[in-house]
């Protein structure tokens, strides 16, 4: 995870991140005016069940713990990030959110200063590989040059997967959501054991600088089976 993201790097920060972020939303659908109903109910319902199992997962690891319930915490986390994360962009972006609502839960507002963004007109060539037992290497090089780097103008690149039996036939089908800011990277202690000889499917696009909402094309969707 990069230092620049926004949630919390460490696990005991993230739990107290995304507790408030729980709580203050909550607060801010039930009854604390101005009342948002711009959220559904299933959505907040969605958010709080990841956080509560994401506490239970938290709490096991806390004293004496087995390898196996460090991999389900590091699962629970995940799923925790990728069900905020895209909270975040659907609910909390616009108005009627403040930039003091945005700063209370700990989200950076948006930089209103304009600034020219390049358009993005390559994708990252994904390529995943087994490194070791529930482990996968990733690595992405610009289509335009060829170069195992991200482009000069953008920050990273947004990774989707998921397990599915079948290829999906679009991006939108791959559920779980990664930001690399790295043309390489290391999917470790994210699998189960019960996740081993999987297959996985992901696909990528480049992100402009920072506080740019320039987004690239998507890249070919490729797949790897969780050794």
């Amino acid at each position: 995870m990069s230092h620049t993201d926004y949630i919390p790097s460490r696990d005991a920060d993230f739990d107290r991140w995304l507790g408030n972020l729980v709580s203050y939303v909550t607060a801010r659908c039930t009854g604390q005016d101005p009342v948002w109903t711009h959220i559904p109910q299933a959505a907040l319902d969605e958010l709080s069940a990841v956080y509560s199992a994401w506490q239970t997962a938290w709490a096991a690891v806390k004293g004496a713990h087995t390898p196996v319930e460090t991999q389900a915490k590091n699962k629970a986390r995940a799923a925790a990030e990728t069900r905020a994360r895209l909270f975040v962009n659907q609910y909390l972006r616009f108005a009627p959110v403040t930039d003091m609502d945005r700063a209370a839960m700990g989200i950076p507002n948006q930089d209103t200063t304009y600034t020219h963004h390049e358009e993005i007109e390559t994708w990252p060539t994904l390529n995943l590989v087994p490194a070791g037992p529930r482990i996968l290497k990733g690595a992405m090089k610009d289509s335009g040059n060829g170069r195992r780097a991200i482009p000069v103008h953008c920050h990273g690149a947004e990774v989707l997967w998921g397990f599915q039996e079948a290829p999906p036939e679009h991006e939108t089908d791959l559920h779980n959501s990664y930001f690399s800011t790295s043309a390489a990277f290391i999917w470790k202690d994210l699998f189960t054991e019960a996740d081993r000889g999987k297959r996985l499917y992901a696909v990528a696009r480049w992100e402009g600088r920072r506080g740019s909402k320039v987004k690239g094309p998507w890249g070919e969707i490729v797949n790897a089976i969780v050794p």
